[in-house]
């Protein structure tokens, strides 16, 4: 990887560019955060399959 592609991995994972990390790290952590935002994609929401679920604390008085 090129030292601006490092530097742009970085800056989308939200790491300060000055933190040294090897590029081998930085890409295998860009690896598993889009293995795990695909797993969250694939997988329904609980409250999409059931409309009627409360998702909030009912304020009684």
């Amino acid at each position: 990887m090129s030292r601006s592609e490092l530097l742009a991995l970085k800056l989308q994972m939200g790491i300060n560019p000055s933190v040294r990390i090897a590029p081998n790290v930085l890409l295998a952590m860009w690896q598993q955060l889009n293995f795990e935002r695909a797993q969250t994609e694939c997988k329904p929401s609980p409250a999409a399959s059931n409309p009627n679920l409360m998702t909030f604390t009912p304020i009684v008085g």
